[in-house]
């Protein structure tokens, strides 16, 4: 027997997200296609729930994209009319490239009393429901938004790691990304290096080849708008762009492609001789 607590789970109201049985037959969606380094496209979908069209017809709900990072804990909200949204940010403002989230939020107040034609779950049906303004109506996953391998690489702190150690792991969640853990002293390192940007662009480059070699070695099948991980046909789209080959082709060689996207630079020598 289905709980209502299971159905409403923590919300007041209907809520269409993975693992809400609110809507028992609607789905939600979103397909974001980067259009810059600074921006996308999201195209929201949604079937089977019309309480969430009829509030966005009636203006009391919107289409709208979470813009966030997580590490800074800068978080915008771009509200549209338009179920197919253009999405912009300030790399200036926020840093680097972000987590994006599709969502459907209320920018009214408004009170109802839900029936069958809403296509919501039957124990919802004849409800009183206050929908507050801002409330999230239904939700997306978190989906990672990147023009280059170095935004999908994620660096934390890891525990016990000897100094100068790192390791890479692929994620596959958020569309996909690398949780690097790092000694303390690369951690620091890296985030200020003190005047030496040429060791540090290095260290990254070494990463950055990891990476490379763990795609060519377990995803190789993934890419080329093809398997479960949108971020990953992205970047493959970027290493074309970029004219390098992906780690799909045959022949790959992720330390190539890593030094040619990020050279190894050489540290000037001082031979004490005058210029």
């Amino acid at each position: 027997m289905v709980r209502f607590s299971d159905i409403a789970r923590s919300f007041p109201y209907p809520v269409l997200e993975e693992g809400n049985l609110s809507y028992p037959e609607g789905e939600y969606a979103a397909d974001v296609e980067r259009k810059s380094d600074t921006s996308v496209s999201v195209n929201h979908k949604i079937s089977n729930a019309a309480l969430l069209e009829n509030l966005i017809d009636e203006k009391i709900a919107k289409y709208a994209c979470l813009v966030s990072i997580p590490l800074t804990n800068y978080r915008k909200i771009h509200i549209s009319d338009s179920r197919k949204q253009e999405v912009e940010w300030d790399i200036g403002v926020v840093g680097q490239s972000p987590m994006i989230r599709p969502i459907i939020v209320s920018v009214e107040e408004t009170e109802l009393t839900l029936k069958k034609e809403d296509n919501v779950a039957e124990m919802w049906q004849g409800e009183k429901i206050l929908i507050p303004k801002g409330a999230r109506l239904a939700l997306e996953n978190y989906m990672r938004s990147f023009s280059s391998l170095q935004s999908l690489i994620e660096l934390v702190k890891g525990e016990s790691f000897l100094s100068g150690t790192f390791q890479v792991d692929p994620v596959q969640e958020q569309g996909f990304y690398f949780k690097v853990q790092i000694a303390e002293d690369l951690f620091n390192f890296i985030h200020a290096p003190r005047g030496d940007e040429i060791n540090r662009k290095n260290i990254i480059t070494h990463i950055v080849n990891r990476c490379l070699e763990i795609l060519a070695r377990d995803y190789a099948e993934y890419g080329n708008d093809g398997g479960d991980y949108p971020n990953l046909d992205s970047l493959e789209k970027y290493l074309k762009d970029e004219k390098q080959p992906s780690w799909t082709d045959e022949g790959f060689a992720s330390d190539k492609v890593a030094t040619n996207l990020y050279p190894i630079k050489i540290p000037a020598i001082d031979t004490g001789e005058e210029q």
